[in-house]
């Protein structure tokens, strides 16, 4: 009995060695198909979201909110990989909002959200409750433009009321001027009128016109005539009288 005891063990501890090794290549086997059906799940999850990220979105706001040096407003062309889609963005038309009466913060922020641009241009007002009043824009509004299009607005600007100097002298005009900011400059038309002599008789801008400080009015001032010298004409001696005593 002692003599099968004992090699009943030992046929099992020489299976024992084989069968462990088979199991372990099993386990093995398992552990990799689980790390590669969950590495393919990541990879799948990843490539869904990069395909359904709002990429002609981001491109559209980059479009908007970007403005060139020289002109306000214009939108730049996105470079690298995103330049075909700025460029199909670019091609869609948008519509040209009103802003005329607007002030201009308020006309160049809406301008931008529809994705235009804007060039502006001042004209003087002696108002200050006009300055900073958009007057006039070219596109006008309701028109379909090309999104990045230059949109030139009017704006009345710090200015002031010119004064009407016809009838004062060269002493009296330049000072009333000058009291608004203005210079004054000179061209002289004679009149026969004496009473005009040394006055103004005409202005450009007109007085009520609004203008620049600084800017320049021309006085046209009266003046005499200019003299001509008559010339005596003596008949030739053979058609003078004769006297005889």
């Amino acid at each position: 009995m002692p003599a099968d005891s004992s090699k009943s063990s030992q046929s099992s501890s020489k299976l024992d060695g084989p069968r462990f090794d088979r199991l372990l290549r099993i386990g093995t086997v398992v552990v990799l198909v689980l790390l590669l059906g969950v590495t393919s799940a990541i990879l799948g999850v990843v490539a869904k979201q990069d395909s359904d990220s709002p990429v002609g979105t981001e491109v559209a706001q980059e479009l908007v909110g970007t403005t060139t040096t020289t002109i306000e407003g214009a939108p730049e062309a996105s470079s690298g990989g995103s330049a075909a889609a700025s460029e199909s963005v670019s091609d869609e038309p948008v519509e040209v909002p009103m802003v005329v009466w607007l002030q201009e913060e308020e006309a160049e922020a809406a301008l931008s959200a529809a994705g235009l641009g804007w060039e502006t241009e001042y004209t003087p007002h002696w108002l200050e409750d006009e300055w900073g009043v958009v007057i006039g824009q070219d596109p006008y509004d309701g028109e379909m433009v090309p999104m990045g299009t230059i949109v030139k607005i009017t704006v009345h600007a710090e200015g002031v009321k010119i004064p009407d100097v016809v009838g004062m002298d060269t002493q009296e005009a330049p000072i009333t001027l000058a009291a608004d900011g203005l210079a004054a400059t000179y061209l002289y038309q004679a009149t026969s009128n004496s009473a005009k002599w040394g006055k103004v008789i005409a202005q450009d801008p007109p007085g009520g016109y609004a203008a620049f400080p600084g800017d320049v009015v021309t006085l046209t001032i009266g003046k005499a005539p200019t003299t001509t010298s008559s010339t005596l004409i003596l008949a030739p001696p053979s058609s003078l009288p004769v006297f005889n005593p």
